[in-house]
């Protein structure tokens, strides 16, 4: 599991100055990705199309892509 964190910066001295917009996490085998801010699954039409040539290079079967999804990456730190 990889996460990101991504900030616009804000007027004002850098480096204080910074606003977070997002938290997500990346299952980096099966490409599932996750908003730990909203805690719920992300995809459209550009991520499904990056997960299948993920997948298609790695050879990521239907049941790992099922196994991710019933364990999201907001609730793996949880446990």
């Amino acid at each position: 599991m990889r996460g990101l964190h991504a900030y616009r910066l804000n007027k004002g001295e850098p480096p204080f100055q910074t606003i977070t917009i997002g938290w997500w996490s990346i299952e980096l085998r099966t490409a599932e990705v996750w908003d730990e801010l909203n805690l719920k699954r992300v995809t459209n039409q550009q991520i499904e199309a990056m997960q299948r040539t993920i997948r298609r290079h790695f050879g990521v079967m239907a049941d790992e892509i099922a196994a991710s999804l019933s364990n999201p990456g907001y609730e793996r730190y949880t446990k």
